[in-house]
Order: structure tokens, then sequence, then C-alpha cells
């Protein structure tokens, strides 16, 4: 397996950059934040369970979930995510969760069988190689309890097709690495990732018992504005529409982000 070099890595480096930004990203996409919220809610244990939020950037889910009454863990790749969020905590007086900078392919610091649930949102969006995927999931396997549930995040190579023909219809010859391999290009925005197909999914997260595969964002992956002044009523009629839309097979794999639900 490729090693990740913690001095030198792609990832870490864009999000070291980007902090304010991740952490203010799903204010712009107030669907995928609704939705995924709703999901945690829906298939959690009861607080104060024990919850590792692997891969959590500078943590907006971590600290909701605090604030619910979990005991949270958040471990992020990137020093200044977890700077970050050490400082909001202290700002928010959130005193259940913890902060480590740590790598979601790497051994983790829990023992085995010691997490009620696991969040691996977003180490595998950024995993090019399927061997550091697997070892991820193998990791989140080790640390979570017997029942536990996992909840792991991919970026839909499906959807991410739409981006390319509403950003850069022209740019096809350019981008065709990522049609044919799943794999980002750095340079047309983002960084190192790796863009998955609804069939890989399951063999990946063999280890785990399905629950469900929920595309996030239903029908609305590139209409994410639409929503951000929206009445509140009217908004939450909206996130039934697209939660019911992404449990669909039809229509999960056109969104941006897919979400699987799994219990060990």
């Amino acid at each position: 397996m490729k090693p990740v070099d913690p001095e030198n890595n792609a990832v870490r480096k864009y999000y070291d950059e980007t902090v304010l930004e991740e952490w203010n990203r799903l204010d712009r996409c107030p669907m995928e934040y609704a939705i995924t919220t709703r999901l945690l809610q829906e298939h959690l244990p009861a607080p104060p369970a024990q919850i590792a939020d692997v891969g959590g950037g500078p943590g907006r889910y971590a600290f909701d979930l605090s604030k619910a009454g979990y005991q949270v863990s958040l471990i992020d790749l990137s020093p200044q995510n977890i700077a970050f969020a050490t400082q909001k905590a202290k700002e928010l007086n959130q005193s259940s969760i913890s902060f480590q900078v740590g790598d979601a392919c790497q051994t983790l610091p829990f023992s085995d069988a010691s997490q009620d649930a696991i969040l691996l949102m977003g180490p595998l969006y950024h995993l090019t190689e399927l061997e550091q995927r697997k070892q991820a999931v193998a990791e989140a396997y080790r640390i979570l309890k017997p029942g536990g549930i996992i909840f792991a995040s991919f970026i839909s190579l499906m959807a991410v097709l739409q981006v390319i023909l509403i950003e850069t219809p022209d740019n096809l010859d350019g981008e065709w690495k990522t049609l044919q391999f799943g794999t980002n290009d750095p340079q047309y925005g983002f960084t190192e990732a790796y863009l998955v197909r609804a069939e890989e999914i399951k063999p990946l997260m063999e280890p785990f018992q399905t629950i469900e595969i929920v595309g996030v964002e239903g029908i609305s992956s590139n209409f994410q504005d639409k929503f951000i002044d929206m009445e509140p009523a009217l908004f939450e009629r909206w996130v039934d529409v697209n939660l019911m839309a992404g449990r669909s097979n039809n229509v999960f794999e056109a969104s941006n982000h897919i979400l699987y639900i799994g219990k060990k």
C-alpha cells in the first residue's frame, strides 16, 4: 500500500489551507447538511454513545453530536482543522469532544471494539488506491463495537460528470482520466480524490451489514442555492422529497455525495 507522507501530502495541504471554507461549506449546501443530519439522527444509538468522527475536518458534525450529548472523538489529517476545532470547542464550551491529528488508513488511537459509531465521512474521497480504501474500512471495523453503526461517505463519479458538463464542458479531453479511472485531477479543482461508481460501494464495505445507501442531495445536487433562504416549512418538505429520491436506486448515484450506512 502506498504510504501517506504527513509532511508532503496534497490532501493535508489542501485542507490546511481551506479550514474556514470547509467549516462554512455546509451553509452553502443546506440539503446535504439537512439530510445527513436526519440520517445520523435516525441511525445513531442514543447519547451518550461514543462516536469516532474520522476525517471530520473542522468538526461541523462533531460539534452537533457533542451538543446532542454524544462523546465524540474528532480525528483529522489536517493539523489546521484540528487546531481550529480545538479553539472552537473552547469558544462553545463543549467538553464532550476530543481532538487528534490522525490518518484514516493508519492505526487509529482507539482500542478494538471501543466505539459505538464511526463517521468515515471524508477519508474515502481522498484515498485513490483501492488498498488504502480497504485499510481505512478495516481499521473502522476494528474499532467499532459489535452492533455498532458506520456512516461512510463517497463522492459519486456520475454526479461529477454533471459538474464537468456545467463548469468545463469544453475540456472533456482534459477530464478523460476522471471519466476512465475515477481519479480527480487537482488542476481542474478540488484536490486528489477518488470518485466512486455505485457498484463499488458494497464490495468495499463488505465487512459490514448494509442498512441503506442514500444519495445525500437527492435530485438537488447542483441546485443547493435554491434552499439557502427558503422558508423553513417549505425547506423541510424539500428535505422529505430529496431523502425519498436519494433512497431510490434510480437516483442515488446522481447525487454528489453517497452515504453508506452499515452495522458491524
